[in-house]
């Protein structure tokens, strides 16, 4: 197995491993919400700290390591491109997220709260809308004009069918409030 093959396995763990963080902070964040908004705000904030965090720190490691491990290869000028991506995970660390910004707004107050998740809610959705039909254009490309890339094309398409089916954590925040009660005066 020759240089190149190492560097894009080492590519592709870090890769996963990122893409994976908020996942495995979900796990850590697992917690049952009250129906507040600020409550279920708050706990949003928190998951999507932890997972922000996680992230973050993955990208650190990995940056640092591809950074020792490419130079030691002799391969210094990719080393320091993997160690600027490991950058990254600085500003992943240190940037709040919307829940967490719109938290500190909101001050407690309860339409504010509920105002809050059903924005983040939205912009959810909408994020979630475009990468599933972006996802499904992709795999439709693959199955349609590359027919030896057979898998890359199934799996496009049943990423855009689970990214369509399964709304974000946001949303699953906001139904949580949005089934109890709408806040007075709305």
């Amino acid at each position: 197995m020759g240089r190149r093959h190492l560097v894009g396995l080492f590519v592709l763990f870090v890769a996963v491993v990122a893409a994976l963080a908020p996942c495995f902070a979900q796990v850590v964040q697992a917690q049952t919400y009250k129906h507040e908004p600020c409550s279920v705000l708050s706990g949003l904030a928190d998951s999507k700290k932890s997972a922000r965090t996680i992230s973050g720190w993955i990208w650190l490691a990995g940056g640092a390591a591809g950074l020792l491990s490419l130079t030691a290869f002799g391969l210094p000028i990719l080393g320091v491109i993997a160690g600027g991506v490991g950058g990254l995970g600085y500003f992943l660390n240190t940037l709040p997220s919307d829940a967490e910004r719109l938290l500190d707004r909101s001050s407690g107050d309860q339409k504010d709260c509920y105002m809050a998740l059903e924005q983040l809610s939205d912009s959810a959705r909408n994020a979630r809308y475009i990468a599933a039909i972006s996802e499904g254009v992709g795999g439709l490309f693959w199955l349609a004009l590359a027919p030896g890339f057979l898998y890359p094309g199934l799996g496009g398409v049943a990423m855009s069918a689970y990214m369509f089916l399964m709304p974000s954590e946001e949303e699953q925040a906001f139904s949580k409030v949005e089934t109890t009660a709408q806040p007075q005066g709305t």
